[in-house]
């Protein structure tokens, strides 16, 4: 008869109280042709415990008298327990036997899924998407990842960034008007005038802005003429100097950045997708153009 291995048993037995207990058979022969468990008494004495029939007993004491377990007679078979088919006492053994030891594992039992970091295995893969290691985890076999999201990578977080929005406030103190300028364009559709574009300078100090409207796209000699014609303006009227020019780099050209230099005015260009920078000019264009389809399409509007 083949045996397929060695292993431990649990077998539940019957105390003379009729509660129940948990007797533990070790290195038993495992032959799948057998559907019971067989013990042999001649290894029990060994182990110190002898079958006490005098009278109408019919136990399994220990030598010292304690009784272990009680046993009766099954087909004219000493059993110790009787499992009858159909019956979950097997089952119920088992999960009571989880309950109290853990069972050792032995090589007999299904490997575990080995655990691996999920981050590590992020920044050896050269800093992949949550579904590459999503399904690294499975369609390798027995591997089970754990660890962070991809999402709370630093450098993932800083490569993927669009628009960065900067918070800081400005350290200069500003007390007059026109000393710190803000300045962006919005195109327009052709008007009856000839007008394509507005070109926007926003005051940080009293919120007013100023619109100049455009007959080219951007083109360095009017922005130049309608630099000078404003700051000019600002001298004559109201005796104030500008300090400051803050823009995206479609202001920063040579001739204006030049001219700029010998007026004493300082350009700060914004950084490159950090619309923030420049202020409540980026917004201006869209806000006006916006209230000006409501006020047109009211049709109350007198």
């Amino acid at each position: 008869m083949p045996i397929l291995g060695y292993g431990d048993v649990t077998v539940q037995v019957t105390k003379p109280d009729k509660s129940k207990g948990i007797l533990r058979l070790k290195d038993v022969a495992f032959c799948t042709d057998f559907n019971t468990n067989l013990v042999s008494f001649r290894l029990l004495r060994k182990r110190g415990y002898y079958w006490d029939n005098k009278g109408d007993n019919n136990l399994l004491a220990r030598k010292d008298d304690t009784i272990l377990c009680q046993m009766e007679e099954r087909h004219g078979q000493q059993t110790i327990e009787y499992v009858r088919q159909g019956s979950l006492s097997a089952f119920n053994t088992s999960r009571l036997l989880r309950r109290q030891r853990k069972r050792r594992i032995s090589s007999r039992d299904v490997r575990p899924d080995s655990k691996g970091d999920a981050r590590l295995w992020h920044l050896r893969l050269g800093h992949p998407g949550p579904m590459s290691l999503h399904h690294l985890g499975i369609n390798a076999l027995g591997v089970k990842l754990q660890g962070p999201k991809t999402t709370e990578c630093q450098h993932c977080s800083l490569a993927k960034i669009k628009r960065q929005v900067s918070r800081r406030f400005s350290e200069r103190k500003i007390d007059k008007p026109y000393l710190d300028l803000h300045i962006d364009w919005t195109d327009l559709k052709e008007a009856h005038a000839g007008f394509v574009r507005v070109m926007l300078i926003h005051d940080t100090f009293s919120g007013r802005t100023c619109p100049y409207f455009m007959t080219t796209h951007g083109e360095e000699k009017e922005t130049l003429r309608v630099l000078k014609d404003f700051i000019q303006w600002i001298r004559l009227r109201y005796n104030l100097k500008v300090n400051t020019i803050r823009s995206d780099n479609e202001l920063g050209r040579r001739r204006t950045l030049k001219w700029l230099r010998t007026q004493g005015i300082t350009f700060e260009p914004s950084a490159p997708h950090t619309q923030a920078q420049n202020g409540t000019a980026e917004r201006l264009g869209g806000v006006i153009i916006e209230k000006a389809r409501k006020g047109t399409a009211d049709p109350q509007l007198k």
